[in-house]
């Protein structure tokens, strides 16, 4: 159950990090409250996000902290499609019918070992463009958010970074490979299954958000608070 969650949460995430960077618009136009940037941070559970709170504040899990750069074993940028997978296979590994081979968990660790290194190199040659794109988002946040197109530029700029840093699904293809038939068709089974249940969990976020934001920058969290 617990890793269920966990890899739910984390294909979510992309959706709250879209809505923080939403609430930081808005609030740039307008009033901000202490829900976060323009109130997305209510876009949680229990009225509150900490994801889009931080964003705000460049802190670790925001858009610029662990979330997107600051934990580079944890995902380039946010999601990690290698750490969805290793999840839903250590899920479906749990079931007393599946099993796998010692050999075949010294492979799979050693891809994932590669791919660590990959990820660390990547972040200590370009350790300095990642700082850069920091700083200008927390300067735009300082000045009023710049308004949208400040923001697509930032994303822009984040997303060319992005193409250069190591691919999750090279690692996920050679994983697949160490697996059998049966094996790789029983975790892709699981995966969409668990997709499917976070995709319904993405919709529901959305529609908090809609029915919350955009009303003086008050946002998911202002909403929430205005109807208790």
């Amino acid at each position: 159950m617990r890793l269920r969650n966990i890899l739910i949460a984390s294909m979510a995430l992309s959706v709250l990090m879209a809505f923080s960077l939403m609430g930081a618009e808005r609030g740039g136009r307008g009033e901000r409250r202490p829900g976060g940037a323009g109130g997305a941070g209510g876009a949680g559970a229990g009225g509150g996000a900490p994801g889009a709170a931080a964003a705000a504040r460049g802190e670790r899990g925001g858009f610029f902290g662990g979330g997107m750069f600051g934990d580079m074993g944890g995902g380039v940028f946010g999601r990690d499609a290698l750490r969805e997978f290793i999840i839903v296979l250590a899920d479906v590994n749990l079931a007393p019918d599946f099993s796998l081979s010692k050999e075949q968990k010294d492979q799979i660790q050693a891809i994932r070992d590669a791919y660590r290194k990959q990820q660390e190199k990547w972040r200590s040659d370009h350790e300095a463009d990642i700082q850069k794109l920091r700083e200008r988002f927390r300067d735009a946040m300082r000045q009023g958010g710049g308004g949208r197109d400040a923001f697509a530029e930032l994303n822009k700029a984040r997303e060319e970074l992005m193409a250069t840093a190591p691919k999750a699904d090279d690692a996920i293809k050679q994983i697949k490979a160490v697996l059998t038939e049966d094996q790789l068709k029983r975790v892709e089974t699981r995966q969409a299954e668990l997709r499917a249940e976070a995709e319904r969990m993405r919709e529901q976020m959305r529609e908090r958000f809609n029915r919350g934001g955009g009303q003086g920058g008050g946002g998911a969290g202002g909403g929430a608070r205005g109807n208790q």
